[in-house]
């Protein structure tokens, strides 16, 4: 039998070369715990990673609620369905414009561009969602009495050149229509008014509108809401209705 001969540099070589791979293996967990580290703080800070323009931004919040309509519902951002349910909140939201639309069957949309800016929270909690058939019927004795000594707020509001509403000076928007009985809604988040044969309900810059009433004729209604703001009471020639709105 031979005798086994070792060759002692190999463990020499060999040793040497596991040493620095323990120690790249250990680098490059150090590294990676450093960079998650990174990405987890700024992350709690807003910041975003934007593809598209390959940079790191510091984002927005977007909050949604109501308080007229009942889960479910679909809400859009951009086209894409983000939620079901209401009150929503949409974090880690990129600077820039956003389209945003509610839906529920039965109800009208409510569409409007939103503008998110850097570390700042765009909150509409009252978003007001009306039934697209709303349910008339004939007004009852305690309606014509609430409308007979109902105030009309218009604290602010302002009807200039016949067609354009301003509030506190602001202008808010024009129609092709005259404007008249302008006045606040009962949450006094949003604006009432008659722009020729529609009787219509805007948030307060103007930015999305829904339609409450077609007026027949176009003539200038007299009205009011009960129940904050679910019920609407008007009057028509000798004739008065309440209208549920949601």
């Amino acid at each position: 039998m031979e005798p086994l001969i070792v060759d002692y540099r190999f463990f020499r070589r060999s040793y040497p070369s596991r040493y620095i791979w323990h120690f790249l293996h250990l680098l490059v967990m150090v590294v990676l715990i450093v960079l998650c580290s990174v990405v987890a703080v700024f992350y709690s800070m807003g910041y975003k990673l934007n593809l598209a323009a390959r940079t790191i931004e510091q984002t927005g919040i977007l909050q949604l609620g109501t308080d007229s309509a009942s889960n479910p519902v679909t809400v859009y951002i951009d086209g894409a369905a983000k939620s079901s349910t209401l009150p929503y909140r949409y974090n880690q939201v990129l600077p820039g414009e956003y389209s945003v639309s509610i839906k529920k069957n039965g109800y009208q949309s409510w569409d409007r561009m939103v503008s998110v800016e850097p570390n700042m929270v765009v909150s509409f909690q009252h978003i007001v969602l009306i039934l697209t058939s709303p349910i008339q019927r004939p007004a009852t004795g305690t309606d014509l009495d609430l409308l007979a000594h109902a105030g009309h707020p218009q604290n602010g509001l302002e009807v200039q050149n016949e067609n354009e509403l301003w509030i506190e000076g602001q202008f808010i928007t024009r129609t092709s229509d005259n404007i008249t009985n302008a006045q606040w809604y009962p949450d006094n988040q949003h604006v009432v008014y008659q722009a020729g044969d529609e009787l219509l309900l805007a948030d307060s810059d103007g930015l999305s509108t829904e339609r409450l009433l077609t007026v027949p004729g176009g003539v200038p209604i007299d009205y009011t809401f009960k129940n904050n703001g679910k019920i609407l009471i008007y009057q028509l020639g000798q004739n008065a209705y309440e209208v549920t709105l949601f």
